[in-house]
């Protein structure tokens, strides 16, 4: 990447300091970087990607104290998917709260279901490597939806969401520690600024670098509908995760850390 050099100091930090989250397991962080940067990108990128982030504590911390920081005046939060408006057009991050539709017995909500199915539906129309919109028409945004649980969604649904999953304890002496240094380097608002115009600055670097790396991912898998689909998230989601890191990773998949070929569709 031709801006690699510009601010890989700062950009490094921020990673490091993203890394040491309370996440399930290391992959999880990365595909929360490369989302962090994809999604200020829009119409930029081939395929916009989306991540689901899931688990207790710390979902709604992080997206105040870091997502929210480095995203400032360029996101919109939405507290619930019933609260979520399907718009058309190029619009900024989206983030879901309370996409949970299961009752503490694990039983369905019939409504709040039906409320995270028009979500999942526009986030798939939003993507941009589909040809069919369904009745959203044109839409292009990178969502972040957030539940206390990964859902159980149909292989068909799990083509454009990438988990991003928390550990479910975190020692308070331990999320302290994290909390001052977050303070310390994401407090400056100036710099997480210009953290996001950097990556707004590098657009077109991370979207040539995402479809590089989306045939990539796909020499290691096979090319079923199911596959091609999730390559296009994984080449997105390591661009963005390059961007930030400097390396020259290829994320790997994320059902259970292995490649999906042969599952049933």
């Amino acid at each position: 990447m031709r801006a690699v050099s510009k601010n890989i100091g700062i950009r490094r930090e921020v990673a490091n300091l993203v890394m040491r989250y309370n996440w399930l397991s290391p992959e999880d962080g990365k595909r929360m970087l490369g989302w962090l940067a994809c999604a200020l990108l829009g119409s930029s990128l081939k395929h916009r990607p989306h991540v689901w982030l899931s688990g207790y504590p710390g979902k709604s911390w992080f997206m105040e104290h870091v997502q929210g920081v480095l995203h400032q005046h360029r996101y919109d939060f939405h507290d619930s998917p019933a609260r979520y408006k399907a718009r058309k057009g190029v619009l900024p991050p989206q983030v879901i709260d309370m996409a949970d539709y299961r009752d503490t017995d694990n039983q369905i909500i019939v409504h709040d279901h039906r409320q995270v199915k028009k979500v999942i539906d526009a986030c798939r129309a939003a993507s941009g490597h589909f040809q069919h919109c369904g009745i959203y028409g044109p839409l292009c945004f990178s969502a972040c939806l957030i539940s206390w649980n990964q859902p159980d969604l149909t292989r068909y649904q799990t083509r454009q969401f990438a988990p991003v999953r928390l550990r479910d304890e975190w020692p308070y002496d331990e999320f302290s520690r994290y909390e001052a240094e977050t303070k310390s380097i994401l407090g400056d608002m100036g710099l997480a600024l210009d953290l996001q115009n950097s990556i707004l600055h590098c657009a077109e670097e991370i979207a040539e670098l995402a479809v590089r790396l989306e045939h990539k991912a796909a020499l290691d898998g096979s090319d079923g509908p199911h596959q091609v689909e999730i390559n296009a998230i994984r080449g997105s989601l390591s661009a963005g995760w390059q961007w930030w890191s400097g390396t020259d990773e290829l994320l790997g998949y994320w059902k259970g850390e292995r490649l999906i070929c042969g599952d049933p569709e």
